[in-house]
């Protein structure tokens, strides 16, 4: 669903979080965000930061294996892109608890994955989390003033 409201318009999803459901989600934020005057790069920035949170929900958010559900609102007027990602899988705040990656050691030293957080901190003008009852809400914010 795609909503208008004083000078902003929205995508709203609700689904079940899997690598299926993702890739398809991707797809749409950026035909979504660009088809509402985001240029390329801003819609790539926002739809890798969803994809890298969201990976990390599938693969760690489900608290008995199966797929999680997601709500995703993607929130677009002409000063920024804002993204609220929620789900109910376990509690965890991936801006305080995600271990922060060592970028000084040279490549062949640092261990593999564990940069997703730091990307996305790195895409996004602002991003902020909340515990709300027994959900976990993430915040993305990405201004659109270069």
């Amino acid at each position: 669903m795609a909503s208008k409201a004083a000078g902003a318009v929205s995508l709203i999803r609700d689904f079940a979080a899997d690598v299926q459901a993702l890739s398809r989600l991707v797809e749409e934020v950026e035909a979504f965000a660009g088809a509402n005057g985001v240029e390329p790069g801003f819609a790539q920035r926002v739809s890798l930061a969803i994809d890298e949170l969201i990976t990390n929900i599938i693969l760690y958010a489900s608290r008995d294996g199966g797929p999680v559900p997601v709500h995703l609102e993607v929130h677009c007027d002409p000063a920024e892109v804002r993204v609220v990602i929620e789900h109910s899988g376990a509690a965890f705040d991936p801006f305080v608890e995600a271990p922060v990656p060592d970028t000084s050691l040279p490549l062949t030293e640092r261990p593999i994955g564990g940069l997703g957080v730091f990307l996305v901190r790195s895409l996004m003008s602002d991003t902020r989390y909340e515990r709300v009852g027994d959900r976990n809400r993430v915040i993305l914010t990405r201004t659109l003033d270069g």
